[in-house]
């Protein structure tokens, strides 16, 4: 992820309220966190060595962002609507006998 996802995405959640500052960690902070977990497959004790933070601490923040990401899904992702097909899909042999529906009459 480069440097402008990455505040563009600390700015959506800390804008919405979905995220805030903790006494010991920045939303920055708890975001990138977040990433490491997710992105290197981190274990939690990895990740309470790097950022000097109990594991409960680190945990409690992978949660939130968690929690947060969820909650504003809406923003990242569109759901289809019904039987809706893409004509990427509908026109291509390659793609669309997977996608087609059958009915029966």
């Amino acid at each position: 992820m480069g440097k402008d996802a990455f505040a563009r995405l600390v700015c959506i959640l800390s804008d919405l309220g979905k995220l805030r500052d903790t006494s010991f960690s920045t939303v920055e902070a708890q975001v990138a966190k977040f990433l490491n977990f997710i992105r290197h497959n981190r274990r939690n004790y990895s990740i309470k060595l790097d950022y000097w933070h109990s594991k409960e601490t680190v945990s409690t923040h992978f949660h939130n962002v968690l929690k947060a990401i969820i909650s504003v899904e809406s923003i990242f992702l569109k759901q289809p609507q019904g039987f809706e097909c893409p004509p990427e899909i509908a026109n291509s042999p390659r793609f669309f006998p997977y996608f087609k529906i059958n009915v029966k009459k």
